[in-house]
């Protein structure tokens, strides 16, 4: 009887956090252990996901604790599970601890370290551990180069992450998917290469969304290249009409050059009332 209750607790709380409904399937456990329903692996994957959402360290720290205390036994993917809680709860030394414990890995417990680096703008770690990854004889997906290319992202190292970008398809055959071109553009938006930013995702081969155009915007903000933003915007309106991030943004954006135009005209003026003071021999007040 329990083993059907926790089964049907398992699809539920799967539901909860497939629809991005953390605290839901977080309440749900409790309520599991109130009534005395015993979780097992799948139960634990989806309250560390959860955790992790939502940044919840001291609940991630107590749902391990609860792993041990059940003898549930870490098969990899729960260790990943763990290693990926910790990780977005910015816990990396825990994180690191959890993966170095682990007697059997895998690629998804590889790829959940490297991942949890790369967020954290660790990249020479990140890559370290790629390469131990490759030298253990296993080879990276494209889940595992997301991680990388972060973390080059995060660190400004826009010629390694050329490189690996490239590597990832012509030696591992993994194809560039949306995310890869993502964190390109995130890359070289970060660095000010916005001209080389553009012409990636205009010569992309996937399916484009507004998010990679909305990065691209955004480092135009940064970078204060208000003329490359009003080329940018039909095509996120295209992509994205009725997104109100998106108007916001291009808000911030036109009300900033806004200011910029406002204080190139004042120095403008300024400059002009200098120069007919010092020819009439009269400064202006």
């Amino acid at each position: 009887m329990h083993v059907k209750k926790t089964a049907g607790c398992n699809a539920l709380m799967a539901g909860l956090v497939s629809d991005d409904k953390f605290d839901g399937a977080l309440s749900l456990f409790n309520e599991m252990n109130n009534l005395g329903i015993k979780g097992d692996t799948m139960t634990m994957v989806s309250v560390l996901q959860s955790c992790a959402s939502l940044g919840a360290l001291q609940q991630g720290r107590w749902a391990h604790d609860h792993i041990i205390r059940s003898r549930m036994g870490i098969n990899v993917y729960l260790g990943a599970a763990l290693i990926n809680m910790y990780a977005r709860c910015g816990s990396i030394e825990e994180a690191r601890q959890m993966f170095d414990k682990m007697p059997q890995k895998d690629i998804v417990s590889w790829t959940a370290i490297i991942c949890g680096y790369g967020m954290h703008g660790l990249a020479h770690f990140s890559e370290s551990l790629f390469l131990q990854m490759i030298s253990s004889g296993l080879r990276p997906d494209a889940i595992t180069f997301v991680g990388v290319l972060t973390g080059f992202s995060h660190n400004g190292m826009v010629e390694k992450g050329r490189c690996y970008f490239h590597k990832m398809r012509d030696e591992f055959g993994v194809k560039p998917a949306l995310e890869h071109y993502s964190c390109m553009v995130d890359m070289l938006g970060r660095a000010g290469q916005l001209k080389q930013a553009e012409e990636l995702i205009r010569k992309m081969h996937v399916k484009l969304d507004s998010i990679i155009w909305g990065g691209l915007l955004n480092a135009c903000k940064i970078h204060k290249n208000f003329k490359m933003a009003e080329r940018v915007v039909p095509d996120i309106l295209k992509l994205d009409p009725t997104n109100a991030g998106w108007h916001v943004l291009m808000s911030n954006i036109d009300l900033c050059n806004f200011w910029k135009m406002g204080s190139s005209r004042q120095n403008e003026t300024q400059y002009e009332r200098k120069k007919v003071g010092k020819t009439t021999g009269v400064e202006p007040d």
